[in-house]
């Protein structure tokens, strides 16, 4: 099938800015930037085109606690209001949650999202039924219990098969052990190994909060990372730090030399109030940053608009003038680049995945010069902006998702059955 969005305004690579272009897409892959004839054409006159967000940290299913619990730091809020909660879950209520995650996402302009949380072959299949490019993980812990470590193993590769069954080029695995608070180094160690050995992503939280690292050193006697590397952990590769918060120089030097990607969650990292990354230090380094939401119990949203605009601002408390094309940079070429995929671009050659935000409103007017588009989209663009995301050349949300409010009152009728939401 061939898609053509005709006469884009803007289109934001997000290298450059180009006025005024079509783009052709072909078999789910853009061809050239001319005009063609086409199964199917979008008129883009007053839109911007730029690559779909890539949500580089989530618990998608989570929407079924969103409101649940505030104003509570990370383990407060973690050991009294959430996890009693997920010790009910159910796969139908993962399902269903994940449903209305993901629908939420793509309506807001996120083509792909990586998650970690429980049964997360439920969320591959709501992926899959929606359109979203996916990147899943069980998330697995074996608080330090020796029987319990084959045993989550055990889920992680449950996840790996499902996910190699569906055949699916859009939904990806990956291993992903919640946090060395939580798992014991025997099962980080064997995660590290099934991910080089598959090639496929890593997926932990590092350094959330002050709290975290000091109790790292008083049970490692060093750090977080620190302790990863003492281990091999992130040797050959690809790892995913979510959060990032609190690392020391000497962690920084090996964040570098090993390729980490930092998941930045700014406003999940003010809700819980575990801190402010320095991500403008991180990328001046050559640490690659990318950004991610979250979950929505933590956030509330899963609107990478908000993630963009408050990701810009909270650096400039440092009085750093941070560049909004790095932080749309951070939104999509950077996630991909973690997850070793080729899109997050708009070039010839790469995935088709590609939203439209209509700029024919007034919180974006006047735009005279194209560096005006550029900080508009950071400081003044909102999820329900876009009027298109495309997945994979595939149009999978026009402006709304169908079934939307189907979709949520079988959420809210699974997650009351399952005794997880008190009224």
């Amino acid at each position: 099938m061939s898609l053509l969005i005709k006469n884009a305004s803007f289109i934001v690579t997000p290298f450059k800015v180009v006025k005024d272009k079509s783009i052709y897409i072909e078999n789910g892959e853009i061809v050239e930037f001319e005009t063609q004839e086409a199964d199917i054409v979008i008129d883009a006159r007053g839109m911007v085109a730029l690559p779909g967000l890539i949500n580089l940290h989530t618990h998608i299913p989570m929407t079924f606690l969103r409101g649940i619990a505030e104003d509570k730091g990370l383990e407060e809020w973690l050991n009294e209001e959430i996890w009693p909660r997920e010790k009910k879950l159910n796969e139908k209520v993962v399902y269903y949650s994940s449903l209305l995650g993901i629908a939420e996402s793509l309506r807001f302009g996120t083509t792909s999202f990586v998650d970690m949380y429980f049964f997360e072959e439920k969320v591959a299949e709501a992926a899959e039924k929606l359109g979203a490019r996916a990147w899943v993980g069980e998330g697995i812990f074996d608080f330090f219990e020796k029987e319990k470590t084959e045993e989550e193993i055990k889920r992680a590769e449950r996840v790996l098969k499902r996910v190699k069954k569906m055949k699916n080029e859009l939904i990806n695995p990956t291993i992903a052990p919640h946090s060395v608070y939580t798992c014991s180094k025997e099962l980080l160690q064997v995660c590290s190994e099934i991910a080089r050995e598959k090639g496929i992503p890593l997926h932990i939280h590092i350094s959330e909060t002050k709290e975290e690292v000091e109790e790292a050193r008083k049970k490692f006697g060093m750090t977080p990372l620190l302790y990863l590397s003492s281990f091999k952990f992130f040797e050959r590769n690809r790892v995913i730090g979510a959060h990032g918060i609190w690392l020391s120089a000497r962690e920084l030097v090996l964040a570098r030399k090993f390729n980490l990607t930092i998941a930045h969650c700014p406003i999940s990292n003010l809700k819980l109030g575990s801190g402010i990354a320095p991500i403008e230090k991180y990328l001046k380094r050559g640490i690659k940053v990318g950004l991610g939401t979250d979950g929505p119990a933590s956030n509330n949203s899963l609107d990478m608009f908000e993630e963009m605009k408050v990701a810009a601002l909270l650096q400039k408390l440092s009085d750093v003038r941070f560049p909004t094309l790095e932080v749309i940079k951070m939104a999509t070429v950077y996630g991909a680049r973690a997850l070793g995929f080729k899109g997050g671009v708009i070039e010839e050659n790469r995935p088709a995945d590609i939203i439209l935000v209509d700029l024919k409103k007034p919180h974006f007017m006047p735009i005279i010069k194209k560096e005006q588009v550029v900080n508009n989209l950071v400081y003044c663009a909102k999820g329900e902006d876009v009027a298109y995301t495309i997945v994979n050349g595939e149009i999978v949300c026009r402006g709304s998702v169908e079934n939307l409010e189907k979709i949520e009152s079988k959420v809210l009728e699974e997650v009351k059955k399952a005794g997880i939401v008190y009224e």
